[in-house]
């Protein structure tokens, strides 16, 4: 038969499913409805759109922001993991995740414990306690990355978009607890390093959210607009994906590495504190490290008593900064040669992003495991299978 006369074959419904499906099944192990864009949004800038969606999403690296800064900056990304659980016959666990990497996790339970050692539901981090050296409560606090490191390679440093994972590590057999979350917007005001050793315990987190840690409950979180709940069932079937939520473009103002300096020095951008005989001279207070952002508050009760692996946090920060020129003469310099030129573009477009993502609708996913992803559609799939497998009989 004339090749051109030969009927050309249609693709069934089915077929291109599967091809969709197969297409998700390849990215991972685990599969994500992806945010859909109704045609005719205006999302401002789609990539950055995209990173403010959905930060764990490996294209996300290396965003920027698009407002009008015109100088080349680097990008980088601080990915750490934390594991809660119980003390003793505790059967609650609480945190609050700020969008900060400097100040990323508070152990509310912990403070709300008086800080007594070992009263606490992180049970292991990567991150490192806030200000070792100050007094008790800085033992809450604890940061994805340290001042000095950020340091190391930048002068000036923003956080671009950030996100949290929650997952559980109980048995599927013998789950239990509920959980519950709410975004709570950041005040113009973090604690510094002399407020953490002197303040009252529960009032520390005050200054933060404009919330006491004591009201930090299930009861108090749903009566929050962004609170949602769910269960320890809904955790087997895959893992809840916080996006960070914001509520003006300040979070994108640009914040200094350097360090306090000499000691009585007190510069309101310091991330750091000195201290001359355990005592603190100088401490960190900027209005801008969070102001803009929304901090990720996370309540779990009913949880198996003395339980140390309940829950793994995951976090990701993505930072863009410009390149740390200092360390003597210019000679004994690193100067980086691949700094990127950054994504120019208007503040409009930063933020008509912000609003679209920041609806809740676009920042909470729930990510299936491959194994429920593939039951749910099993039905398809055989049904493709077969279909397939007709083809080659038939050919």
């Amino acid at each position: 038969m004339n090749k051109d006369l030969k009927p050309k074959s249609k693709k069934s419904k089915q077929q291109k499913k599967f091809k969709a499906l197969s297409k998700q099944l390849s990215t991972g192990t685990r599969s994500s409805r992806a945010i859909s864009i109704a045609k005719g949004t205006n999302v401002g800038n789609p990539a950055f759109f995209k990173a403010l969606t959905d930060p764990f999403n490996p294209e996300s690296l290396g965003c920027q922001v698009p407002d009008p800064f015109p100088f080349p900056t680097e990008t980088f990304h601080v990915h750490q993991t934390s594991v809660l659980g119980t003390v003793g016959t505790a059967t609650t666990a609480a945190v609050l995740i700020l969008p900060n990497p400097l100040t990323s996790l508070v152990d509310i339970t912990h403070i709300n414990n008086l800080l007594v050692p070992g009263v606490q539901c992180v049970s292991s981090t990567s991150m490192t306690p806030y200000g070792t050296t100050f007094a008790a409560p800085s033992s809450a606090i604890y940061g994805a990355i340290s001042q000095s490191n950020l340091n190391l390679n930048m002068s000036t440093y923003r956080v671009v978009s950030w996100g949290v994972k929650i997952s559980s590590l109980q048995p599927q057999l013998s789950a239990t607890g509920r959980y519950f979350v709410s975004y709570l917007p950041c005040g113009d005001t973090m604690p510094t390093g002399q407020d953490i050793a002197l303040a009252t315990n529960p009032g520390i987190v005050s200054p933060m959210v404009s919330m006491n840690s004591a009201s930090l409950n299930s009861s108090i979180i749903l009566e929050c607009p962004t609170a949602f709940e769910f269960t320890a069932a809904d955790l087997m079937r895959g893992d809840i994906q916080l996006a960070g939520m914001y509520t003006n473009s300040n979070y994108w103002t640009f914040k200094s590495t350097i360090g306090a300096g000499a000691s009585g020095a007190n510069f309101m951008g310091d991330d750091v504190s000195v201290t001359v005989a355990n005592l603190v001279t100088s401490s960190y207070k900027d209005a801008y490290r969070c102001v803009g952002g929304c901090g990720i508050a996370l309540f779990a009760e009913g949880l198996p008593a003395g339980a140390a692996n309940q829950i793994q946090i995951e976090t990701i920060y993505h930072l863009e900064g410009t390149p740390n020129f200092t360390g003597g003469s210019s000679n004994s310099t690193l100067v980086p040669s691949v700094g990127r030129v950054t994504n120019v573009g208007t503040q409009n477009n930063v933020d008509v992003a912000m609003i679209a993502a920041s609806a809740l609708k676009n920042t909470v996913k729930f990510l299936k495991e491959g194994a429920q992803f593939l039951n749910d559609n099993k039905q398809e799939m055989a049904s493709v299978g077969r279909q397939i497998g007709n083809m080659f009989m038939g050919s």
